[in-house]
């Protein structure tokens, strides 16, 4: 059997690799490995509702053979897959069904960045990109795990309008509640002091009849 050489890249978390394997015989060797890529982390916020951009690049704008978004949180179902340029839905978690997309299709100069369509509370937490690459022989498919080469920390809060709404609601909350105290304070108040003012006048009045009994 002739050699056949297939070249393939996987970025890491703190490196990347290229490696080259030449299969010959059933002997596989590897015949090349570079290192030279650094983890990028990021954190995002975003209002519920809005569109939200996960950004991430490739570096030297290399072509991708597989292109996957993922969560922390989802085990083995992803939030997007993307195959020899092709989208491919067969394990994506349901809740980003039709609400994730490329911002560029066509991945110019690296940019694998995700848009995020209706941001929903559920959303927030960790994303990665992770990739592998292809060199000019494409016979051969990339089928192994790699580190993310991006991570994403996305936070979710309320809109501000609503926020204000809620802040609002609160302070008129706390207001009524301290005004009800106020008042059953100063009622307390008020039962005292009625009480005190009657008994020296039941006093004085036995006595002034005690006088006129005698």
């Amino acid at each position: 059997m002739s050699g056949v050489l297939y070249g393939f890249e996987a970025l890491g978390a703190k490196f990347a690799f290229t490696f080259k394997v030449k299969v010959s015989n059933w002997h596989v060797s590897a015949t090349s490995l570079t290192l030279d890529q650094d983890l990028s982390e990021e954190n995002i916020t975003a209002e519920i509702g809005q569109t939200v951009t996960l950004p991430c690049h490739v570096p030297q704008n290399r072509p991708v053979l597989i292109l996957e978004w993922v969560r922390a949180d989802l085990g083995t179902e992803y939030v997007f897959f993307l195959r020899d340029d092709q989208p491919d839905p067969e394990n994506q978690n349901p809740s980003f069904t039709n609400r994730v997309q490329l911002k560029d299709r066509n991945m110019k100069n690296g940019d694998l960045s995700l848009v995020l369509k209706d941001v929903t509370i559920d959303d927030r937490g960790k994303y990665e990109c992770h990739i592998v690459l292809v060199g000019a022989n494409r016979g051969k498919r990339a089928s192994f795990d790699t580190e993310p080469i991006k991570i994403i920390h996305l936070e979710v809060r309320q809109p501000a309008n609503r926020r204000g709404r809620v802040g609002l609601a609160v302070g008129l909350t706390t207001l009524a509640t301290l005004l009800l105290v106020l008042v059953a304070a100063f009622g307390v108040v008020i039962f005292r002091n009625c009480q005190v003012s009657k008994k020296p006048t039941s006093f004085q009045f036995s006595v002034d009849e005690e006088f006129r009994l005698q």
